[in-house]
Parts: C-alpha cells; structure tokens; sequence
C-alpha cells in the first residue's frame, strides 16, 4: 500500500478532511464559494504517493 501525502495548504488540506470525516456529507463546496467540488484522489508522478484534491466541479453547456 502506498502512503498518503496530505496536501501542504491549510486550507486543501481541510477541505480534504471535512469531506473524508463526513462521508461525503460536509466540504462539499470549494471553501465560500458555493460552488460544488469533487475530491480527486491521484497518485504522485514522482513520489508515487496518494494525494488528495478538492476540485470545482463546472458544467459546461454546449452552445
């Protein structure tokens, strides 16, 4: 198993947290904004390590 590297922000690293330790339930908007993110789990290229971050989620329309 690989380790978790936690981000290094304060604030990302929160986010993380907030949504992780509610199952989902809180942190699901990106900071005050409102605006709703997704949390993306990835794997470092040079670390190898699990990261974890919070992301915008935004709907394009076609148009």
């Amino acid at each position: 198993m690989k380790d978790y590297l936690p981000p290094t922000l304060d604030w990302v690293r929160e986010q993380v947290e907030l949504y992780e330790n509610s199952g989902g339930t809180q942190g699901t908007t990106l900071r005050d904004t409102g605006l709703p993110c997704i949390i993306v789990t990835h794997e470092g290229k040079k670390t190898g390590g699990i990261r974890k971050i919070p992301l915008m989620r935004v709907k394009v329309e076609e148009g």
